[in-house]
C-alpha cells in the first residue's frame, strides 16, 4: 500500500514493521497502535471487536512512521527503543486529564515535568529519570522539533543514585556454578543421544530430566534451558555482554592460534560500533580451567546438531512455534531464569536477596577480578572498555564482601588502639573473637593470588601454609636464609602426598611431571643399591603412576609423545637434577 494512501481500515499492513530490540528478542514495531487512544496491542487491534476510540492524528503517525522507519545511520534495536518511547509519550498524554496533544510543546514540558516528580518521590532513581528524559528528547529531535527552550538549566536532577553492576561474591558463585554445570551437562547428554525427539516435541511434552541433590526434576522444553544455560556459563568465561554472546557464530582455528585447541569467534557491538574477537582455548599460559574446555566442546557438538550451517549460531535458540532457529534473546533467558531456575532451586546470596545468573553481573565479576589481578590496563583490554570506564563500573568490588572486610579493618584497628600491639596481634584477637580461621580481606587476597606452580609440574594451593613455615623454619636452621625472610613450602617429593596439590591436566604441565619421573629413575646410579633408591624415590614414583592412570588418556598420551619428540623439560635434563638433599 502506497504511504499516501488514507488510512481507511482499522489496521494497515505496511505500518507494522518487525525487529529485534536491544534485548535481541523479536517485536513488532506497529504504528497503527497510535491512531487509537491508549495505544492498544497489535492483538487488540486485529480482533474481532475494535473497542477502542478511533483519534484523528493519522498524518501524525505517518510522520512519525517516516522518522523512525526511514532514519538512516542507526540500528534496529535503537529505532525500536525510540519506538516505545513514542509509545510511553502517547500513552502519558491520551490518560492525561485533560488529554494533552502528542508531540507538542505542553506535552513535552509536562511529561518531563512527571518523570523528575517520580525521581523526587523515589520511585526512580536520577538515572533512569536522564535516561528517559533524553530518549523523549531523541523522539523530538528526530521529528524535527526543537525542545533546547524546554529544557530549563538545573531543571534535572545530575547521576548521583546511580549504582553499578554488582560483581557475584565467591560464595555465590559455588551456589550458581555448579548448579548450570550439572543443568548443562545432564541435559546436553540427554540431547545428544536423541536429538529429534527434543526438537519435535511439543512446548509443555516431558521430555528429559535434572538430578540435583538426590531429587529428579521432569524438563520440559529441554532445547531452550540447554542452551539458556550454555548462555549464562559462556557469559561468565568469557566476560562478554549479552548483545555479544548472542550474536557469537561457531568458531574457526586461526593459524595463528597459541595452541589446537583454540578458538576465536568476531561479534559486532552494536553502541561501539565495531567487530570485537571473543577467544576461548588452551594455553600454557593463560588460566583456562579443564571444565570451561570440555564446557565448550560440548557446547559445540550441540551448536552443530541445532544449526549445522557453517556459520550457524553458537547459540541457537529453537522456536517451538515456527519450528525454526533464531538468536538467543533476554526474554528466552528470563523465562528460564524466572519460570523455572527459580520457581524449582531457589537460592539466596551473602545478604539474603534473591540470587539469580545475570549475564552483567557475570560481565562485572570478571572485571573485579582483572582489574584486581593483572591492573586496569590489561583489564579494560580484556572487556574491551576504555581504562575509565573500567574504573568507573567494575571497581566497587561486591557489597557484603566490602563490608566484611571494612568490618575486620574497624575491628583490627581498635584493638590496636585498645591494647597498643602490634598488626598481627590484634588481626589474632580479631580472628578469635570472630571464631574465624582467615579475615575477610585476607581470604580476598588468597583467592585472587595465582596458583603456585612447583618445579616438576603440579601446583599448591597452599604455599605459604603450616607446611611453607616448617619449610621457611628447616631453611633457617640450615642457614640459607636469614630469620625474618620466609620461604613458600618447595617439598618437591612431599608434595605428591600432600593434601593441597593440585594437578592439571595440560600437556606442558604432564610433560614436566614426565620429566621429573624419569630424571628419579634414573638416579638408581647415584643410589649405594635398590633398597636405598626405594626408600628415597620408590614412593613418589608409585603416586606418580597412579596419578597418571586417573588423568585423561588423550593428555597424557600427547605429554608422553612430547617428551618422546623434545626430550625432556629443560628443568629434568638428566639424573643430577634430583639431587635434593
Amino acid at each position: 500500500m502506497n504511504r499516501d494512501t488514507e488510512l481507511t481500515n482499522q489496521w494497515v499492513e505496511y505500518l507494522c514493521i518487525p525487529a529485534l530490540n536491544g534485548a535481541n528478542d523479536f517485536t513488532l514495531l506497529d504504528f497503527n497502535r497510535f491512531r487509537y487512544k491508549g495505544v492498544p496491542s497489535t492483538t487488540e487491534l486485529k480482533g474481532e471487536e475494535l473497542n477502542f476510540e478511533l483519534v484523528n492524528r493519522d498524518d501524525l503517525v505517518k510522520k512519525i512512521f517516516t522518522a523512525i522507519n526511514d532514519r538512516e545511520g542507526v540500528a534496529v534495536a535503537t529505532k525500536a527503543s525510540i519506538f516505545d518511547t513514542a509509545r510511553k509519550h502517547f500513552v502519558f498524554c491520551d490518560s492525561h486529564n485533560p488529554p494533552l496533544q502528542p508531540l507538542s510543546d505542553s506535552a513535552f514540558s509536562i511529561q518531563c515535568e512527571h518523570i523528575s516528580k517520580r525521581q523526587r518521590l523515589g520511585e526512580i532513581k536520577d538515572s533512569t529519570e536522564g535516561r528517559m528524559i533524553s530518549s523523549l528528547n531523541t523522539l523530538f529531535r528526530w521529528l524535527d522539533i526543537p525542545t533546547k527552550h524546554l529544557l530549563p538549566k538545573g531543571a534535572f536532577s545530575k547521576h548521583t543514585q546511580q549504582e553499578n553492576t554488582r560483581g557475584y561474591s565467591d560464595n555465590d558463585l559455588k551456589k550458581i556454578l555448579p548448579l548450570l554445570r550439572g543443568i548443562f551437562k545432564q541435559l546436553s547428554t540427554q540431547f545428544i543421544e536423541n536429538p529429534e525427539s527434543h526438537v519435535k516435541a511439543k512446548v509443555q511434552q516431558v521430555t528429559g530430566n535434572f538430578t540435583w541433590k538426590g531429587k529428579e526434576y521432569p524438563v520440559t522444553n529441554l532445547t531452550s534451558k540447554l542452551i539458556a544455560a550454555a548462555t549464562y556459563l559462556l557469559s561468565y568465561y568469557t566476560w562478554c555482554n549479552s548483545s555479544v554472546i548472542f550474536s557469537l557464530t561457531r568458531p574457526s582455528m586461526s593459524s595463528h592460534s597459541p595452541s589446537e585447541n583454540w578458538h576465536q569467534m568476531p561479534a559486532f557491538k552494536r553502541r561501539a560500533f565495531k567487530t570485537i574477537t571473543v577467544e576461548i582455548g588452551e594455553n600454557n599460559r593463560l588460566e583456562v580451567p579443564k571444565y570451561a574446555m570440555s564446557f565448550f566442546d560440548q557446547l559445540l557438538i550441540v551448536s552443530t546438531i541445532l544449526d549445522p550451517r557453517p556459520d550457524g549460531l553458537l547459540l541457537p535458540s529453537f522456536s517451538f512455534r515456527t519450528k525454526k532457529i533464531q538468536m538467543m534473546g533476554s526474554s528466552r533467558l528470563n523465562t528460564f531464569k524466572v519460570g523455572w531456575l527459580a520457581k524449582h532451586f531457589p537460592m539466596l546470596d551473602d545478604r539474603g536477596e534473591r540470587l539469580w545468573p545475570v549475564i552483567r553481573r557475570f560481565r562485572a565479576t570478571g572485571g573485579e577480578l582483572a582489574l584486581a589481578q593483572k591492573g586496569i590496563i590489561e583489564a579494560a583490554i580484556l572487556l574491551d572498555n576504555t581504562p575509565n570506564v573500567v574504573a568507573t563500573a567494575y571497581s566497587g568490588g561486591n557489597i557484603h564482601e566490602n563490608m566484611r572486610m571494612n568490618q575486620d579493618v574497624s575491628l583490627t584497628l581498635e584493638q590496636v588502639a585498645r591494647d597498643r600491639s602490634e598488626v598481627e596481634k590484634a588481626k589474632q584477637k580479631v580472628r578469635d573473637s570472630q571464631k574465624i580461621e582467615v579475615l575477610a580481606y585476607e581470604e580476598y587476597i588468597n583467592r585472587l593470588s595465582p596458583i603456585n606452580r612447583s618445579a616438576h609440574g603440579s601446583y599448591c594451593n597452599d604455599t605459604s601454609g603450616i607446611k611453607g613455615k616448617k619449610f621457611t623454619a628447616k631453611a633457617i636452621s640450615h642457614q640459607i636464609i636469614e630469620k625474618g625472610e620466609s620461604l613458600v613450602c618447595a617439598d618437591l617429593l612431599s608434595c605428591w602426598s600432600c593434601e593441597h596439590q593440585v594437578l592439571v591436566e595440560s600437556v606442558p604441565d604432564i610433560w614436566c611431571i614426565l620429566s621429573f619421573r624419569d630424571c628419579l629413575e634414573d638416579s638408581i646410579y647415584l643410589h649405594v643399591d635398590s633398597n636405598h633408591f626405594a626408600k628415597n624415590f620408590g614412593k613418589a614414583i608409585h603416586i606418580i603412576d597412579q596419578r597418571l592412570k586417573i588423568m585423561n588418556s588423550k593428555i597424557v598420551k600427547k605429554a608422553r609423545q612430547k617428551l618422546a619428540d623434545d626430550g625432556r623439560h629443560p628443568l629434568w635434563v638428566d639424573a643430577a637434577s634430583v639431587n635434593l638433599y
